[in-house]
């Protein structure tokens, strides 16, 4: 079971060096990621969209973001994390966040993604940035 828990590990360290591929090993092809909320970035994302939102990173920090598992509980084919995130952006400041995030596995790989975080901060902290987030 430990499996699951590694899978999700790998795709948010892969999302924090801006590592398409990394992301692309530890997803399936119909993945889904909904942030959940209502900032300017909520929605829903097919795997090019958050392969879009990879690519930003380098754009807008410094060197990625450093994600730390602050808590994982596995249940069947779920796995339901706490993990902070740190980075600095570019133009100056911080975008430090903390989310709440359930995976979905199938597979080995994760076919949905469901996150929570603080929306006010994230519009606050990226306003101007985040113009060019598209979500379906």
């Amino acid at each position: 079971m430990e499996e699951n828990k590694t899978v999700c590990r790998e795709y948010l360290d892969a999302i924090g060096r801006g590592d398409a591929a990394g992301v692309r090993s530890c997803v399936t092809d119909d993945f889904v990621h909904v942030q959940l909320g209502t900032s300017s970035a909520s929605g829903r994302r097919d795997l090019q969209g958050v392969l879009e939102l990879v690519e930003m990173l380098d754009q807008i920090t410094v060197s990625g973001v450093d994600f730390t598992f602050e808590s994982m509980t596995e249940e069947r084919n779920r796995v339901a994390t706490l993990v902070t995130g740190k980075s600095e952006l570019i133009g100056g400041g911080r975008y430090d966040n903390i989310y709440s995030i359930l995976f979905h596995l199938r597979d080995g790989r994760i076919f949905m993604m469901e996150e929570l975080l603080d929306t006010k901060y994230l519009d606050t902290a990226l306003a101007g940035v985040l113009g060019g987030i598209q979500t379906g």
